[in-house]
């Protein structure tokens, strides 16, 4: 939509790319972009001076629970089959990752080599890519291990620093993973638009708890 005027963008289109996005992505995703819309919209009217409608208007949400839902133990195994199958080594050690440590996206594309020890099973995340803007150890279990040796093997290290570089992204590193997490799901026969990426960090600490883990444990081991 880059090229087109405002005044062509109707509000059947914006609820239709609402729908779209609510399909492919989830709906907090789509939410998310649809008030990017309805922002941009406003910001025209206050500084282009455009007196149109807003076609975002009276677009009804999706209703959010994002924090409630988490993987079932059946729909985990079909996750981590799908995982298994992935002709990718680097998408391989990327799930691999974020199901077994929880970690978030924003740390996990930013996961460098020098940053590993894999002979011991330690990840340091630097305190410029975790939330609490602190350096915080998180231990890599085998499969993780075994998927990012696999990685290193195939890669050579891949000479940027970045465990799951990319040569398209600007910053040399993988910076999208939902295009990817959709091809995954479907491998896995998954429909649900609730199971994002971020329903990993969820089920990793359901887990926990269920597994008698002390729930103010649990709380504070609010991974980067």
């Amino acid at each position: 939509w880059s090229t087109r005027r405002l005044h062509t963008i109707t509000r059947p289109e914006c609820a239709a790319l609402h729908r779209r996005l609510g399909k492919d992505n989830g709906p907090i995703y789509a939410n998310r972009v649809l008030a990017l819309l309805s922002c941009l919209f406003g910001k025209a009217e206050s500084l282009l001076g455009w007196s149109g409608p807003n076609p975002t208007e009276k677009i009804e949400r999706y209703k959010e629970h994002r924090r409630e839902r988490v993987f079932s133990p059946d729909e985990l195994r079909a996750l981590l089959g799908a995982i298994a199958q992935e002709p990718s080594a680097l998408w391989r050690a990327y799930w691999a990752t974020a199901v077994w440590t929880g970690c978030r996206e924003h740390s996990i594309v930013r996961m460098r080599w020098e940053d590993l020890r894999l002979d011991i099973g330690q990840w340091t995340v630097p305190a410029a890519f975790s939330k609490n803007d602190k350096a915080l150890g998180i231990v890599l279990l085998p499969p993780v291990v075994d998927a990012l040796l696999e990685l290193r093997a195939k890669s050579g290290g891949n000479g940027t620093g970045w465990v799951f570089a990319s040569r398209r992204a600007p910053g040399g590193h993988t910076t999208d993973v939902r295009h990817h997490w959709q091809l995954l799901k479907a491998r896995a026969g998954l429909t649900d638009p609730a199971l994002i990426p971020y329903a990993l960090r969820h089920s990793l600490g359901s887990s926990l708890a269920t597994a008698g883990v002390e729930p103010d444990l649990v709380v504070l081991l609010d991974l980067p």
